[in-house]
């Protein structure tokens, strides 16, 4: 019997939380792997995740420059030359290299403000 084989076909691994990111459109302005994370430090920040998720665009509003940081593969830690972050499920704590740190979760409503009266995204 030709094409038979012994060696059972794997199902693909599951995927990463950062790549279901990267391919969704969490936030209401449509961009795919784009969310919005509410911070302890009373901020919010649009996150794009891209590349499958292995690069994170960070920024406050959007028609500023993003801090972007690179991972080797999702589940590690994103590293860029002013920064560095790492996720895990909804919650991404990153490290600013002048020793600020922030933690920051996935808002799961969507909405938000940049300073609280105007809308993120407008």
């Amino acid at each position: 019997m030709g094409g038979c084989s012994d060696e059972a076909k794997q199902p693909p691994p599951a995927p990463t939380e950062q790549e279901i990111h990267a391919n969704d459109a969490g936030y209401d302005g449509g961009v795919a792997g784009r969310h919005l994370f509410a911070c302890t430090d009373g901020r919010t920040l649009l996150v794009d995740f891209k590349e499958a998720g292995t690069r994170l665009f960070i920024r406050s509003k959007t028609d500023e420059q993003p801090l972007i940081l690179a991972a080797p593969t999702p589940q590690l830690q994103y590293v860029s030359e002013r920064a560095s972050a790492t996720m895990r499920g909804r919650e991404l704590r990153i490290e600013h290299n002048d020793g600020t740190r922030q933690v920051c979760l996935m808002r799961v409503d969507q909405g938000g403000y940049d300073d609280g009266r105007h809308p993120l995204g407008a």
